[in-house]
């Protein structure tokens, strides 16, 4: 856990890091600040014809563990909008799943301004702000994931590096919150009928988030 407990996830950035979009040899935009171990580095084999560097980073990491049907994902960190292009580049997408990628609000900010990001959010692939979480996760139906075994925590490659001390707050609070609300759902699992038809007509919000 970070050293400054009392201090809230933005908080925790560091104020000599700059979170700006640079385009690196291989062509992939990210997040130096974030992403520059990941994807910077050009002691690496070629990547697959018509795939990037950075796709090919993310899809030897996580092959098809985000691509599984009836699942609701949770990922702190979004590896500079990389990791949302992985998910969506799986068309089509399983059925009866969601993608929640959390990020702190000035990154998310900056990468929601982003023409190429932003077209790929809908009512599937979410990025938020940590306090979008708890509305996010009622309108997404996390209890009734939970009740089918469906939520899925994972980190982004960043927030596994933890190469900002916020990422290791941010994975700490949602993860702690998720295994509660997982103690209590299914705790007092009782009716399963219609839960996976209802998570396949989850309503359009995104655009009021």
């Amino acid at each position: 856990m970070s050293n400054a407990p009392n201090q809230s996830p933005n908080e925790l950035l560091n104020d000599e890091l700059t979170f700006d979009l640079v385009q690196t040899a291989h062509g992939d935009w990210i997040i130096p600040a974030l992403n520059g171990l990941h994807f910077g580095t050009n002691a690496v084999s070629p990547s697959p014809p018509g795939e990037s560097f950075a796709q090919s980073v993310l899809k030897h990491h996580f092959s098809h563990r985000l691509h599984k049907e009836d699942c609701l994902f949770v990922i702190v960190g979004s590896d500079s909008g990389q990791l949302i292009h992985y998910v969506q580049s799986h068309q089509p997408l399983p059925r009866g799943s969601r993608w929640v990628f959390i990020e702190p609000a000035p990154i998310a900010h900056i990468l929601s301004a982003q023409p190429e990001i932003a077209r790929q959010l809908d009512d599937y692939v979410h990025l938020i702000t940590p306090d979008q979480w708890p509305e996010t996760a009622r309108l997404l139906l996390l209890d009734d994931y939970f009740r089918i075994g469906g939520v899925v925590f994972e980190r982004s490659l960043a927030a596994l590096d933890h190469t900002t001390p916020v990422y290791l707050e941010l994975a700490g609070e949602v993860d702690a919150e998720l295994s509660s609300r997982r103690y209590i759902t299914t705790a007092n699992l009782g009716k399963l009928p219609f839960i996976k038809a209802q998570l396949g007509n989850i309503p359009n919000f995104f655009a009021h988030l």
